[in-house]
């Protein structure tokens, strides 16, 4: 899976980063098994799925602490499922921002849809 905003061909420059879920997960790992996973969970969010050589690149061998934070998915590719999914989540939220920005909103079907500030009536009010 890519990570590339199709408007601009430009990967979203953040995800939301846990600070106790990475803390929790990681306790008991060496420094260097931490900076790995940092920097693989980076390269997965900027480029998608990673070849299995990325990772042992990365970890400076196979490391089965580090590389059991990975799934692999059909391809042969590996990634991080929490990662994934707040990618996804990210997406989502991004995309949701700019049609509001836009002035519409999707809806489930994908089309357009004007919100009241287009289409003001007489119980549009102001909340102050």
């Amino acid at each position: 899976m890519s990570n590339t905003n199709k408007q601009n061909k430009r990967p979203d420059p953040a995800i939301l980063f846990y600070t106790s879920d990475f803390l929790a997960r990681t306790y008991g790992w060496t420094n260097e098994q931490r900076g790995a996973f940092v920097v693989l969970i980076c390269l997965q969010h900027q480029n998608g799925h990673l070849a299995k050589k990325t990772l042992v690149d990365i970890c400076n061998g196979e490391d089965e602490t580090v590389f059991s934070k990975f799934t692999e998915d059909e391809g042969g590719l590996f990634y991080n499922l929490e990662a994934e999914q707040e990618i996804i989540r990210r997406g989502n939220y991004c995309k949701s921002r700019s049609d509001n920005a836009k002035g519409g909103k999707t809806d489930n079907n994908g089309n357009t849809r004007k919100t009241s500030v287009d289409n003001p009536t007489k119980d549009d009010s102001l909340p102050f």
